[in-house]
């Protein structure tokens, strides 16, 4: 608009020498996502036994360790028989899970599960790795050890009714990520 346009009393910018003009101001946060990857090797008190109480090689159902902690995240151990494939039956699954992932949240995790015998020199020992997340939060083994195993008379790994592993958590990491202003 001209000024010659605005000063027009006509045009009803101006009266009496007084011009009331407005604004509008929009302001944009501006936001950028940030990601932290963080990788601990053998964190502190890295390895920890558990045993699965009660446990049966009847029960088909899966069966779960007491919870514990390593590099600040609760964990578990979940056993069951192999539910799928031309092998069903035939092998101990064993699976180590991190509980409470926050959706967004991601992390790697390297672990030493050992199913314990009596005679340590038949001790059953896999390495599993994963990323794990809210969705998938789990890693391990469908094949952890032959089901027979368990099933021999004295095989020496079913204890008073108590299945033991040791737990060693060798590398764990997580991703954080968030927003930030700028």
């Amino acid at each position: 608009m001209t000024m010659k346009s605005h000063s027009r009393p006509d045009n009803g910018y101006c009266k009496d020498n007084y011009c009331k003009l407005g604004a509008e101001v929009m302001v944009s946060k501006s936001k950028r996502k940030m990601e932290t990857l963080t990788i601990v090797k053998d964190p502190p008190q890295n390895t920890i036994t558990r045993e699965i109480r009660q446990f049966s090689t009847s029960n088909k159902h899966p069966q779960y360790s007491k919870a514990f902690n390593v590099g600040g995240w609760d964990w578990k151990l979940k056993v069951f028989p192999q539910h799928i494939g031309a092998q069903q039956g035939k092998f101990l699954s064993v699976y180590l899970q991190a509980q409470g992932l926050r959706p967004r949240i991601k992390m790697y995790v390297k672990a030493k599960l050992r199913a314990l015998n009596k005679n340590r020199t038949n001790d059953k020992e896999k390495t599993v790795s994963g990323w794990l997340s809210d969705e998938n939060y789990n890693c391990g083994r469908s094949d952890f050890m032959p089901w027979g195993d368990l099933e021999k008379p004295n095989g020496g790994f079913v204890n008073n009714k108590e299945l033991a592993f040791v737990v060693e958590i060798l590398v764990i990491s997580n991703v954080q990520r968030r927003d930030e202003s700028i």
